[in-house]
């Protein structure tokens, strides 16, 4: 599905058309995010991201450690597991090894991207093993392995998403200290409309065609393709149609 970004004003419409060819020309420092100048002389976000192609300036690479399989409940079973029952569903830290492996490849990789001079940031190691809770269901922790799935950005707008599995409602608290230095640069920084998560999202669902009901907007980021003014969203198990509605108007 296409929306397009009415949400946003005539001229930060023609910011986003115009910022990415202005990408060489915003200064760089490692570990600081830097306010650029719009047309009109007036300091903005050192955030601007509107596409899927230009040259990468900074990014966010993802924390492996303390990774652990999502809470077995209903809302991973439809998201991650569909063709297992809820006692199939492991649990637990991930393997060691695998956590210890893929934390030396996103070492390397950042190592390249810095040698690229692209800006590396990481989110702070996060104790996924703690419990945390609403009034309706207690989980723990998934990850902070993939900054894709929780964090939108579009123009200078960062927007913490309503995720599916209740064991990542609370992951963007691991990227708190980069949000803050971000919204003291100049970002729109704020959150998509809480999900309760509750059962009843998941059931009576197609486990062969998973996707959540819509009894609220759930979703992931990375449901949303960005093409300038125009945003391309899939609908499946990370995010449903309400999710395709709710987005767009936050």
């Amino acid at each position: 599905m296409v929306k397009k970004m009415s949400g946003f004003s005539n001229f930060e419409i023609r910011q986003l058309q115009a910022r990415s060819t202005q990408a060489k020309s915003v200064p760089k420092e490692t570990g600081k995010v830097i306010p650029t100048q719009n047309k009109r002389g007036a300091d903005c976000s050192g955030v601007w991201s509107c596409n899927e192609w230009d040259p990468l300036e900074e990014v966010i690479v993802g924390n492996p450690l303390n990774a652990r399989y999502p809470t077995p409940d209903r809302s991973t079973q439809l998201a991650e597991f569909p063709d297992r029952s809820l006692a199939e569903i492991p649990c637990g830290p991930f393997p060691q090894q695998i956590i210890e492996e893929t934390e030396e490849d996103l070492n390397g990789f950042a190592k390249i991207l810095e040698g690229l001079g692209v800006t590396v940031k990481r989110p702070d190691t996060w104790p996924h093993e703690a419990k945390f809770s609403t009034i309706h269901w207690e989980a723990q922790g998934y990850y902070n392995y993939c900054p894709r799935d929780v964090l939108l950005v579009i123009g200078d707008h960062i927007i913490e998403t309503p995720n599916v599995i209740r064991s990542r409602a609370q992951e963007t608290f691991s990227y708190r200290t980069l949000l803050m230095e971000y919204m003291k640069s100049g970002a729109k920084w704020y959150s998509a409309p809480k999900p309760m998560l509750l059962d009843s999202l998941f059931e009576g669902v197609d486990l062969n065609k998973p996707t959540p009901r819509n009894d609220e907007p759930a979703f992931d980021a990375a449901n949303v393709l960005r093409f300038g003014r125009d945003l391309i969203y899939l609908v499946s198990a990370t995010g449903n149609e309400l999710g395709d509605i709710g987005y767009s108007r936050f």
